[in-house]
């Protein structure tokens, strides 16, 4: 498990009075090796488990169509894209940076502890971890609410949260559970009418999302007669040149 970089760029006074801090921490949610993490691994399991026995020609190939695919769509529905330039400099009491790092440590402990027992269990056990992940977010969203003062619609700011738990859950967690946990604040709300479309919305969102795939229908053979296209279309070139 990781989590995206919450970097400290400045301290600066806290302008509007809001609580009892006389300063703030101007703060970034850096993605960038989470991200590359997940691609480098993706490249690395189709590399080594489809494909078999391919020739020099086809290795070739497949290196070069994994480094022109556009990752950034599997990593979370694009077109949330834009709010997550809120993320790149905003307002944060010392003490929500604090507990951020705290429920980031915490997860991380939780999730990497050995447990000898069946998945059910182990499952159960996971849940301070899960919950913890949830609250890393969860104070983020709270910070950006209160004290950022950019953001005063309720609906982004469920939307900034619920995408950046998916954008952290995708890959960190079988695929069957994570809209369930990218929905968690939203979860409990279905029953409320404007809740339940923004539920519905953002459930389709991730389910489209998550059937993104390099890899046709995720079929080894439509993939291998992409390669060979893709391969042929090489060879034209050359002969053109």
């Amino acid at each position: 498990m990781k989590f995206p970089d919450l970097i400290i760029l400045d301290e600066i006074p806290n302008e509007d009075k809001k609580g009892d801090y006389q300063t703030l921490l101007l703060c970034k949610l850096d993605w960038t090796e989470i991200d590359n993490h997940k691609i480098k691994r993706s490249k690395e399991w189709i590399s080594q488990f489809l494909l078999e026995k391919r020739s020099k020609d086809e290795d070739r190939i497949l290196k070069l169509i994994l480094d022109e695919y556009d990752w950034e769509r599997e990593l979370y529905p694009n077109q949330f894209k834009h709010l997550f330039s809120l993320l790149d400099s905003f307002k944060i009491p010392k003490s929500y940076y604090e507990e951020c790092k705290h429920f980031e440590d915490l997860a991380l402990s939780e999730w990497n502890r050995r447990r000898p027992f069946d998945t059910a269990v182990r499952e159960e056990c996971l849940s301070v971890a899960i919950e913890s992940s949830y609250l890393y977010f969860y104070m983020i969203k709270d910070a950006l609410m209160i004290y950022d003062g950019r953001v005063d619609n309720s609906e982004m700011l469920q939307i900034i949260e619920s995408v950046s738990l998916f954008r952290f859950w995708k890959g960190q967690t079988g695929s069957g559970l994570v809209v369930q946990k990218a929905l968690k604040n939203l979860i409990n709300f279905r029953h409320l009418k404007e809740q339940k479309e923004l539920y519905e919305r953002l459930e389709t969102a991730f389910n489209e999302c998550l059937e993104l795939s390099v890899v046709p229908s995720r079929d080894e053979t439509k993939f291998r007669e992409m390669v060979k296209v893709r391969m042929r279309d090489e060879k034209i070139k050359d002969i053109l040149k």
